[in-house]
């Protein structure tokens, strides 16, 4: 059974010192922690580690790298310690975030046979792990594989990891994402329409109907109260391992970009109208 709305709130990861096997350039392990999709941390080859540290340990039950350039054969080997010294191993799991698109998914002669669940949607890639359990880590080691990279290197642009909210009841019907398109088409004197071809982004426009439980209520408060524009990882789809597709076009590193209002139509249960938009 697939998971409800996730939303990580709050992004351990910029409190990390965050170190890379290797990097090129500009493009270093410190670009990680910045909402601007054009810096990037890239590898000089498609294997490298990232590692990240803290002064004291840190919950963790969630991971995501957004913006890469992996392709759908790309593994993420999880390593959390419990120390900074490699000591006390919580975890030590290899993951496909986004694997190939079942045989049935495809229409033969049409589509590439290793087809990401990102591609098929038409989103950028991000690679989402969740970890059950979570653990209490004071050092996260990502080993990066990608046989299958056009590219011969890796990229990505944002990391994010925390402890994740789960709503305890999932969205109603009417869950929506919108392509934010900033190009501008226009006609010429001559008649022919000309395209001034600008950045594209995802709006998540969710419908919450039913939230019974008073712990939901005062999260959504409270990330209400925190402002617009605060960063966070939300995942609408968490899970779908059978329909990558959809788990990729509704998650996002985002924030909210106007003030959701929570009404309480009926006695113990609330609804809420939050939306959405990406970094991008």
């Amino acid at each position: 059974m697939s998971a409800n709305l996730r939303i990580v709130s709050l992004n351990a990861a910029d409190a990390a010192t965050i170190t890379a096997s290797d990097s090129v350039g500009a493009l270093v392990p410190a670009n990680l922690q910045a909402d601007e999709k054009a810096k990037v941390w890239r590898s000089t080859g498609p294997l490298a580690t990232l590692t990240l540290t803290w002064a004291a340990q840190r919950s963790i039950d969630s991971i995501a790298l957004f913006w890469t350039n992996f392709s759908s054969l790309a593994t993420v080997r999880v390593r959390a310690y419990a120390n900074a010294s490699d000591v006390g191993t919580l975890v030590d799991t290899t993951y496909q975030p986004d694997p190939p698109e079942p045989i049935d998914h495809f229409a033969w002669g049409a589509e590439a046979l290793a087809r990401s669940g990102a591609e098929r949607s038409g989103g950028p890639q991000h690679e989402q792990i969740w970890l059950s359990p979570g653990v209490s880590a004071a050092k996260l080691v990502l080993d990066l594989s990608d046989p299958g990279s056009a590219d011969d290197y890796l990229e990505v642009s944002r990391i994010a990891c925390g402890m994740r909210w789960e709503l305890a009841i999932n969205m109603g019907y009417g869950l929506g994402v919108q392509w934010m398109d900033r190009a501008k088409p226009v006609r010429a004197e001559s008649g022919d329409l000309r395209t001034d071809y600008l950045s594209r982004y995802r709006r998540l426009v969710m419908k919450l109907d039913w939230i019974t439980s008073t712990a939901d209520r005062d999260r959504l408060l409270a990330l209400a109260a925190a402002g617009v524009g605060r960063p966070m990882w939300v995942c609408g789809w968490p899970d779908q391992a059978d329909d990558t597709p959809l788990q990729q076009i509704y998650a996002l590193w985002g924030a909210f970009v106007s003030e959701p209002t929570l009404t309480l139509p009926m006695l113990s249960i609330w609804t809420a109208d939050p939306t959405f938009e990406e970094f991008a």
